[in-house]
């Protein structure tokens, strides 16, 4: 059998593709693996990691802040972020605790540790702004300050645009209005917002 020129060029192009075809699936096979390997070793190190977290108790390490056996140091950072984070557990009690715990933190609050405490601290304010004027009684003048001095820090960590102001000032009257309060706290809150702005305004400005 005589086989024409065009059949030729056929049968190149056919072991052509045929040879790109298998290459191709040899480099998806290839790809899988290293994805299998990569997912592998990320599942692998992700079990380490958590198996190696031991169980903490806020409530236990809690305590002993009030108790002042322990302080914040610059080494113990870690377990001062997840004892401020039970501040917004749902039981009342453990609430009023976390709150006096909290408190004491702020005191020490230094470097990394004062960073996370103006976001606990403006969480706290905004979203939980009635159970922080019921626990306004806890505080002493120099603490209720520097609550509300960490969260301005915050906001204005955050927005760091003097142009910012006007959407600054709405959510801060907005709390006015969602409060479920009487209105003495709400003129409680309402000075408090005042201060607030006044020093994110410094802050922006400086």
């Amino acid at each position: 059998m005589q086989l024409h020129s065009n059949s030729y060029l056929y049968l190149n192009i056919s072991v052509d593709i045929g040879s790109k075809t298998a290459e191709a699936n040899r480099e998806n096979v290839r790809c899988k693996s290293i994805m299998t390997i990569k997912l592998t070793i990320i599942f692998v190190l992700t079990s380490t990691f958590l198996l190696s977290q031991k169980p903490f108790d806020t409530k236990k390490y809690g305590q002993l802040i009030l108790d002042g056996k322990v302080k914040y140091d610059g080494t113990n950072e870690g377990k001062m972020f997840r004892t401020l984070d039970s501040l917004f557990c749902q039981s009342k009690d453990n609430k009023n605790f976390y709150f006096k715990v909290a408190n004491i933190i702020q005191r020490q609050s230094d470097g990394a540790l004062c960073e996370y405490f103006s976001g606990v601290a403006r969480k706290y304010y905004m979203y939980n702004n009635k159970e922080f004027i019921a626990n306004v009684s806890k505080m002493t003048i120099k603490d209720l300050a520097n609550w509300l001095s960490q969260v301005a820090f915050d906001i204005a960590a955050d927005e760091q645009d003097l142009k910012s102001l006007p959407k600054i000032k709405k959510s801060l009257d907005k709390l006015i209005l969602n409060c479920n309060c009487d209105e003495a706290n709400k003129q409680l809150i309402k000075k408090y917002n005042a201060d607030i702005y006044k020093e994110v305004e410094f802050n922006l400005k400086d």
